[in-house]
């Protein structure tokens, strides 16, 4: 079993390589958090954040020093930064398997299904090949979870609760104290699925040492960001910023329900077997196991759903579980049929078909051009809806969820939708006019192409047309670039780029002060 586990760690490696390749970074996330690396690059400053070369407060440092980590051995390089988050989620893959085993030791398949059942999410696959957080915070969550195992194992003394703050500490440097809301439900419900767990008054003091270990660590970076900016920056860092972000006022602002309803999309395609989840009860209620499980994946979705702020991969951390739970659940199921899975790459097929045929017109899918890799694509769809009809219900269903974000990967490297959110060439030509004078104007700027043009001055954003002028009329061998439509400019560009699904232009500041 551990053969096969290690193939199927070496076989998601290599999908996650491969998804890579297929497509550019993609904005506005993966290019914000690429120039965020690259100004660190340039500063050589690790506790102090820039987007723009302006304080960049929303994030923590730990991916961030990794990339700079990696970039000391392979140099400045964006698929070389863009492998570090997917390298966590093959960590991830792992822990989960390791889990499995302390869990159940008595099922010599468990681990390996759970791994399989884990990778198979197309979420995962999708959100876990980005350049984002929340497969590092994944990470850290399991190994949160290990440590909380033993300690409900009868485990005692301080190590483990030293260990607990450890993980706290890299978890909260991962992506800020939000994981807590994935680790404190299962402490606090301890004595509910522990078969021997400490009392109180041990829990008090352990989780005391494990905040205060946490805290000490996050200060080594804390301390000297605070001291290095100014007011408006320690209010943003310490209260503005976390609290927007549970108000949604930062972004991302969603309805209590808005995580519940996607939940067919975000546990695609397992969670759509009936088979799968006549047997969860069972599962739940069978061990400590079971219901430490249930208790991590449920608490997370309620909470996140009460946060204002809220996003699908926010619940990644949460897939393990519910990868465990099903693994649980799916003894002796390895069976045909028991799933509606097949539908969603039916409909998808679907859909691309109406757009290839014409029949669907929206702006979003306006570059899925050329017409035979998108009906190429739609047939792909159909046979992973076979596949996974003909297939028994583990094997079936991995094929469809991994094959599926293979599937939609491949269609942005064969379609204009692809090549539409590549940045490389705006950010060349605002590298080549940067001794004269770059601009954005029309929409907020997120350094979508700092990166890119491995930009050494910040991108000036004028805010209406008067400033726009303003700056045209003081730096005439300029660059100002921006949506045609939504920018407003009346004059023509002297040069127009296909971005994000519109057309946008560039303009010198001669021409924009020469008028229509």
């Amino acid at each position: 079993m551990r053969l096969w586990g290690g193939a199927l760690l070496a076989a998601f490696a290599a999908v996650l390589v491969v998804q890579i390749v297929l497509r550019p970074a993609l904005p506005i996330d993966e290019t914000r958090y690429l120039a965020v690396a690259w100004e660190m690059h340039l500063s050589g400053d690790m506790f102090h954040l820039t987007r723009d070369f302006e304080s960049y407060s929303h994030k923590p440092p730990l991916l961030f020093w990794l990339i700079n980590l990696v970039w000391l051995g392979t140099g400045v390089s964006e698929i070389a930064a863009r492998l570090v988050g997917p390298a966590f989620a093959v960590v991830s893959v792992f822990l989960t398997g390791q889990l499995a085993r302390r869990f159940w030791p008595q099922d010599e398949t468990i681990a390996l299904r759970s791994m399989a059942i884990l990778v198979g999410f197309t979420l995962f696959s999708l959100y876990g090949g980005a350049l984002m957080f929340d497969a590092l915070l994944t990470v850290f969550v399991l190994l949160g979870l290990l440590v909380l195992w033993r300690i409900g194992q009868g485990a005692r003394g301080w190590r483990p609760w030293l260990w607990l703050g450890l993980v706290l500490a890299f978890g909260t440097l991962a992506k800020g104290p939000v994981i807590l809301l994935h680790l404190l439900p299962a402490l606090l419900a301890i004595r509910l699925w522990a078969s021997d767990p400490p009392d109180w008054r041990e829990i008090g003091r352990g989780g005391g040492v494990a905040l205060l270990v946490a805290l000490a660590l996050v200060l080594v970076w804390l301390v000297p960001a605070l001291l290095g900016g100014d007011a408006a920056f320690r209010k943003e860092l310490l209260v503005t910023q976390s609290v927007a972000r549970v108000s949604g006022e930062l972004g991302h602002g969603r309805p209590i329900w808005f995580l519940i309803a996607l939940l067919p999309l975000i546990l695609f395609p397992w969670g759509w077997s009936w088979r799968l989840w006549q047997a969860v009860p069972a599962a739940v209620k069978g061990d400590g196991a079971g219901r430490l499980v249930a208790i991590w994946a449920v608490s997370a979705l309620v909470l996140f759903s009460i946060v204002g702020g809220k996003q699908v991969h926010y619940l990644l951390p949460e897939l393990p579980a519910m990868a465990l739970l099903f693994a649980r659940a799916s003894t002796g199921q390895d069976r045909r049929g028991g799933s509606l899975a097949f539908v969603l790459p039916v409909l998808l097929a679907i859909v691309l078909g109406l757009a290839a045929g014409g029949l669907i017109r929206d702006r979003n899918l306006a570059d899925l051009t050329p017409v035979w890799a998108v009906v190429l694509v739609a047939l792909l769809c159909l046979g992973l809806a076979v596949a996974s009809l003909r297939l028994p219900l583990l094997r079936g269903h991995l094929a469809l969820g991994l094959g599926l974000a293979l599937t939609l990967h491949l269609l942005t490297a064969l379609t204009l939708a692809g090549r539409s959110q590549d940045t490389v060439a705006i950010g060349q030509a605002l590298a080549a006019r940067q001794s004269a004078g770059i601009a954005f104007f029309g929409m907020p700027y997120n350094a979508e192409f700092n990166f890119a043009g491995r930009l050494t001055a910040p991108v000036e954003v004028p805010m209406d047309h008067q400033a726009l002028t303003d700056w045209a009329k003081a730096h005439p061998d300029g660059l100002v670039v921006g949506p045609t439509e939504r920018s407003g400019i009346a004059v023509a560009p002297d040069t127009t780029w296909r971005f994000r699904s519109r057309e946008f232009g560039g303009w010198s500041g001669a021409t924009l002060t020469a008028g229509p």
